[in-house]
């Protein structure tokens, strides 16, 4: 069975509807309107993928194109996220730090793992940021 038949049977079709539901269903956005835009994009991704990936891919793979294809039609209606102002005034590093958790959705001690990392390839010495402590507005 190729890529087509199988993730567009009504059974998948149910499931990926359902979780279009989920993503779009607080956001204003028509729902269905999404979910076949969603849909056609995961079309498109599938003829790529077919033609590199001969030996197919598993559900949790399909899952995962899905949710990017709804992440696209999230930013064509709405855009990409942008940090707020007063972030910005702080610099490149708050900027990339609000990416990471904002827009990546790393964990904190990721992101820290990062940072620490970009500092010592820096030769910078920064004292670690103790829990509990308030921003500076």
């Amino acid at each position: 069975m190729d890529y087509r038949t199988r993730y567009t049977s009504p059974e998948w079709l149910k499931r990926l509807k359902k979780l279009a539901y989920d993503y779009f269903g607080h956001t204003g956005v028509d729902v269905d309107d999404a979910f076949q835009d969603a849909v056609l994009n995961l079309l498109k991704n599938l003829d790529k993928l077919e033609s590199s990936r001969p030996d197919g891919v598993n559900d949790a793979y399909i899952f995962t194109m899905f949710r990017n294809a709804m992440t696209s039609v999230y930013h064509h209606h709405f855009g990409k996220p942008r940090p707020p102002e007063w972030v910005k005034r702080l610099g490149p590093i708050w900027k990339q730090i609000f990416d990471m958790l904002c827009l990546q959705r790393l964990p904190e001690y990721e992101i820290e793992t990062r940072m620490q990392a970009r500092f010592t390839a820096m030769e910078v010495d920064v004292e670690p940021v103790q829990p509990g402590m308030q921003s500076v507005n």
